[in-house]
């Protein structure tokens, strides 16, 4: 699902932003501004991440892109504050992709990453072939601020998908550790 979010924000957001009144100018100084925003945070999130967890680094990234990119559709009128919720976005969500790959490898044994990279990849593919689908279908649904409300919704599903798969695992280790002092 977050492969939706480079696909969407690259291929629909120039559409999105002309349709809005948004000049050619600032969509070239905008998309950039996430990248700039993710090479910022790119190793101190890794390195947070070996201290804390993967997984609570990928949903606090998750749920604070989640409210940068709803904050979006409140700075539309001020590009200053669209710029800033841009880099804020690419400084949490910029490292979705390399923390879930390293995410992969902690979870799997290491004779099963190579089958894990190939997984990923096709679910990148994917995402960057319905990214601008799904972008271009809630564009035309819906006017003002679609794209982000789009990304926002996609984000949250990921961030419950989250939470919800970590309590499955964390009563399953419960039950696993009664089952093994009995």
């Amino acid at each position: 699902m977050l492969w939706l979010l480079e696909a969407s924000l690259h291929g629909s957001f120039p559409v999105y932003a002309m349709r809005s009144g948004i000049s050619i100018e600032w969509v070239s100084i905008l998309l950039p501004s996430f990248v700039f925003g993710s090479l910022i945070t790119q190793l101190p999130l890794g390195m947070l991440s070996d201290k804390i967890g993967r997984k609570n680094v990928l949903l606090s990234v998750l749920f604070l892109g989640f409210v940068s990119f709803v904050s979006m559709a409140f700075f539309e009128a001020s590009m200053t504050g669209l710029l800033i919720s841009f880099i804020v976005a690419g400084m949490f969500l910029g490292s979705t992709f390399s923390l879930g790959i390293a995410y992969l490898a902690d979870l799997i044994p290491s004779s099963l990453i190579p089958t894990g990279n190939v997984m990923v990849s096709i679910c990148f593919a994917l995402g960057s072939i319905a990214g601008p689908v799904v972008g271009g279908f809630f564009i035309d649904l819906f006017e003002t601020g679609s794209i982000y409300y789009s990304i926002s919704g996609m984000l949250l599903f990921v961030l419950v998908a989250g939470l919800i798969f970590t309590q499955k695992a964390e009563v399953q280790e419960v039950d696993e550790r009664k089952y093994n002092a009995i």
